[in-house]
């Protein structure tokens, strides 16, 4: 997701399901394989988001997503 959603998805990720808004980095192991390691959230939230997201009303945020978006939301 691009950075310029990130503060309308912290808004909203008390209607979301928190365990599927980590950040995933894949990482190169020694012997070449490929894992993934996952920071939950909003651990890996920077505060410059964090700010943004709490001065953004919830119908704003909403705005900022396709319908679909919002119908998993919940928003009416």
């Amino acid at each position: 997701m691009h950075r310029d959603l990130w503060p309308a998805l912290v808004r909203l990720a008390d209607r979301l399901d928190r365990d599927r808004l980590g950040w995933l980095t894949e990482v190169h192991t020694p012997s070449g394989a490929h894992r993934l390691e996952v920071t939950p959230f909003p651990d890996w939230v920077p505060i410059d988001v964090e700010a943004a997201a709490g001065d953004l009303p919830p119908e704003r945020a909403l705005a900022r997503f396709p319908a679909a978006v919002c119908d998993l939301v919940g928003a009416s």
